[in-house]
């Protein structure tokens, strides 16, 4: 039977995980998260793939990707990404079996606002996975890249970066991007404890109005949703998701909420940063 195709909406951004087979930290050498990264850019060239952010830990991945047009493009590249690594893994170690848990994770982000926090969310890994690591160490993440100005890399779409957040120069952007992580740095068991909340997990992310609107168009395709209000997120806006289910639980949801017996908001309320804007 064929697997059924990727939920993905043109012209969209979206967020990507990956694991390692039971978590297992089969990316804990450096020359297999050397050939992930040589082969995220192969994959970059060879399908152009629009990524915007990314960081390679020990047993997973996460990827910042603009999708185009062509929808199907992306899950080829994941597709070949991910199975050429477990392929060169296998045959490194002279094993045979699984090298990813599933197929990748992939989650729609909304405005400008929460592209942020996506951004912040994967800078923020190597800080929450390696010890406190300053992620400027860490030279298998976006944040390295762009803040080192490692030309040798060139991961990151740095012009679409700028362009999507509405910045004026890539200056300006590492500015911002430096000063969040010190924020971040010195608040790091808000980070810790927010990690695995807010920005993965999730079919979508957005305002409450960009969640309507995607979910209307999910039920003309036929496709049922449930929303839910997550909290702020860390400049204070209002973060709402949106995830797929079926007809039955999406009907019994919406008889919940309307009732009153369901909260509006979920149990996670707390912020994932303090309030104050970032400058």
């Amino acid at each position: 039977m064929a697997r059924r195709a990727r939920n993905l909406q043109s012209e969209s951004f979206i967020h990507i995980t990956q694991q390692c087979e039971w978590q297992k930290f089969l990316l804990e050498s450096e020359e297999m998260r050397e050939y992930y990264l040589w082969l995220l850019k192969d994959v970059i060239a060879k399908y152009g793939l629009l990524v915007l952010g990314y960081c390679i830990m020990k047993n997973h991945i996460h990827l910042l990707v603009k999708v185009g047009a062509d929808v199907v493009r992306v899950s080829r590249a994941m597709q070949s990404l991910a199975g050429r690594m477990a392929q060169h893994f296998n045959r490194v170690n002279g094993v045979k079996g699984h090298f990813w848990r599933d197929r990748f994770s992939s989650t729609h982000i909304g405005t400008s606002a929460h592209f942020k926090n996506v951004i912040s969310y994967i800078d923020a890994n190597a800080l929450n996975h390696q010890q406190g690591m300053d992620p400027i160490h860490w030279k298998y993440c976006s944040y390295h890249e762009l803040q080192n100005c490692d030309a040798e890399v060139s991961i990151v779409d740095r012009v679409l970066l700028v362009k999507t957040l509405k910045m004026q120069s890539i200056k300006e952007f590492l500015d911002w991007q430096r000063k969040l992580m010190e924020r971040q740095q010195g608040h790091r068991a808000i980070v810790a404890a927010s990690h695995n909340v807010k920005y993965s997990g999730h079919f979508a992310l957005g305002t409450q109005d960009e969640i309507r609107l995607l979910k209307q168009r999910l039920r003309k395709r036929g496709q049922y949703s449930y929303s839910r209000y997550l909290g702020l997120d860390h400049e204070g806006d209002p973060l709402w998701s949106l995830d797929l289910c079926s007809q039955t639980y999406a009907a019994w949801y919406e008889r919940r909420q309307s009732s009153g017996s369901g909260s509006t908001a979920s149990t996670v309320e707390a912020n994932f940063y303090p309030r104050e804007k970032v400058k």
